[in-house]
């Protein structure tokens, strides 16, 4: 049997759209100022938008992808994309690290962490 791009296409939506709603419900929770006048349709497009950006930057692991809305939550949506973050975008392209360890990085350098204490 032979799968086809579509097909696997297809298989990664139907499995996503489930993480995208548990997603859509931590980041009302948490971030409520930044959610509580949008639509449900528009939060969960965002999410979905932010998950295939860590896809490409290769975190992948499900608590790295939510620590990487987190970011974006926190410090603004594509942050790495503005100037004054080109060291996140350094990082996030980097192939040196992790998705792990991408992630790592970025919370340690914004909430004034150490790798070794910041869990």
């Amino acid at each position: 049997m032979i799968i086809r791009q579509r097909q696997m296409d297809e298989i990664a939506v139907t499995t996503r759209k489930p993480f995208i709603r548990e997603l859509e419900k931590h980041v009302r929770a948490r971030y409520p100022e930044r959610t509580w006048a949008t639509s449900s349709e528009r939060v969960q497009d965002d999410l979905d938008f932010l998950i295939q950006e860590a896809c490409r930057f290769e975190i992948t692991i499900e608590t790295d992808v939510v620590r990487f809305v987190d970011l974006n939550y926190q410090v603004g949506h594509c942050f790495y994309r503005e100037e004054n973050f080109s060291w996140a975008d350094q990082i996030l392209t980097s192939n040196d690290y992790s998705g792990t360890e991408k992630v790592d990085r970025i919370f340690a350098v914004i909430h004034g962490f150490t790798l070794d204490n910041q869990r």
